[in-house]
């Protein structure tokens, strides 16, 4: 579970950017895909407010869930879902993202982002299309075209995942952080794509956790003893 939460917060890492200042954030679900081609690994996001958030791995049978500004993730085990506190996992859930994100994707600073003059349709949503300049942890130059937009959706989507990586003490990429210097959020570009993204309200029960939170030492000693992780 701790190896597959660490691979989808790292997929997601690129995308996250602050809300915008003053604003009120509305309830949404989204549809993302990280890599491209047969590598392409599809995610959902769906959120009532900053603190209340709900990421969906559909392959993978792993949710994350953020309730009250605390982090948990759920997966099935032996037909019954285990809930796992990532606050009791202390520093090493802090250290969830950039164990997985590799040095060399991460961004030391960011030179450079300005506007290609070009709007492109993402998920139905109209974007400008960007050029960003920044330099890698080791120090080489990269970059990136990415596909910016101001819409309140998509400023509501990098607002929910922040909150994600917030709770569990991480701090933003670089990227991130200049994308959100410009007011704007990610549609596209850095390996993710949004495929589809509303505003329609969640499901009831979509933020309920289905049995008791458990620290990690808790569920391996359950395992451990052929009991029931819960």
């Amino acid at each position: 579970m701790i190896k597959s939460a660490a691979i989808l917060l790292a997929l997601i890492a690129v995308i996250a950017t602050a809300p915008a200042a003053n604003r009120a954030h509305a309830a949404g679900a989204a549809m993302l895909e990280a890599g491209s081609g047969r590598s392409a690994q599809p995610f959902t996001v769906v959120w009532q407010d900053a603190e209340t958030v709900r990421v969906n791995m559909p392959y993978r049978d792993v949710s994350f869930l953020l309730v009250d500004g605390a982090p948990y993730a759920l997966r099935r085990m032996n037909r019954q879902f285990v809930v796992l506190s990532l606050d009791s996992l202390g520093d090493e859930a802090a250290g969830l993202l950039p164990g997985f994100v590799s040095t060399h994707r991460r961004a030391a600073s960011v030179e450079a982002l300005r506007s290609l003059d070009r709007e492109e349709t993402v998920a139905g949503i109209v974007g400008e299309t960007f050029e960003m300049i920044w330099t890698d942890t080791a120090g080489r130059r990269r970059t990136d075209r990415l596909v910016l937009s101001d819409d309140p959706r998509v400023l509501d989507l990098s607002a929910a995942i922040t909150a994600f990586e917030g709770a569990l003490g991480h701090t933003p990429d670089a990227r991130g952080v200049a994308v959100r210097g410009r007011g704007l959020g990610l549609l596209s570009g850095m390996g993710v794509r949004v495929t589809s993204l509303s505003d329609r309200d969640p499901r009831p029960g979509t933020f309920t956790l289905p049995g008791p939170p458990m620290t990690l030492e808790e569920i391996m000693e359950h395992l451990r003893q052929g009991q029931p992780a819960q």
